[in-house]
């Protein structure tokens, strides 16, 4: 990936023939269109991304770690790419996730049981909100985890996990309804008319 040398090569897993040839003239690795078991609502990207490492890892060469960088997270940054591969080799290989400030406080979280509110998490009932202690949610933006670890959990939730906090609230975007699309265009139209 241009600037940043620890990604030695991008693999793209697609079964759209048009994304796949885009892709391609941009210089990524395109090798086959995604098998349609794989191409699901219901296929997971543990094994989509199975499916990529084996196959690189056949006729490649193996490697530390696979990176998921998911599509619905348009605006993570290269900075933001090295912080989490820095973490990961610091941390022995260890599974690294992006998280975000939670925007919603799990002790401030609610369950509908018949017609009462029952509180998912005990023990924040009396604290102000600036009392409670910092929460983080995944924000899809990062994954880097070993093979061998993805492979045996077949989760990118495992191994004692170390967060990559990501601040920037543009860099947490996760594309998955249409409000969040609107989202993501006035991000990038305030992003254009900064210059960025």
């Amino acid at each position: 990936m241009q600037g940043v040398p620890s990604i030695c090569d991008i693999l793209v897993s697609t079964d759209d023939r048009d994304i796949a040839n885009i892709a391609a003239d941009m210089g990524a690795l395109v090798p086959w269109l995604r098998p349609a078991e794989l191409a699901t609502d219901s296929a997971s990207s543990v094994d989509v991304s199975l499916h990529a490492i084996d196959w690189y890892e056949n006729y490649s060469s193996k490697v530390d770690g696979l990176l998921l960088l998911q599509p619905t997270s348009p605006f993570r940054s290269r900075i933001t790419l090295e912080r989490g591969i820095t973490l990961f080799s610091a941390n022995r290989y260890r599974p690294v996730v992006g998280v975000s400030p939670a925007k919603s406080h799990p002790m401030r979280c609610f369950k509908v049981e018949g017609e009462t509110m029952v509180s998912f998490l005990d023990g924040g009932e009396g604290l102000r909100s600036q009392d409670l202690p910092p929460a983080y949610e995944v924000n899809g933006a990062f994954y880097l985890i070993a093979p061998e670890d993805l492979r045996n959990a077949r989760s990118f939730y495992c191994c004692n996990m170390v967060p990559l906090v990501i601040d920037q609230p543009e860099e947490s975007i996760d594309i998955d309804t249409e409000w969040d699309w609107k989202i993501a265009e006035a991000v990038e139209a305030a992003r254009r008319i900064a210059g960025e």
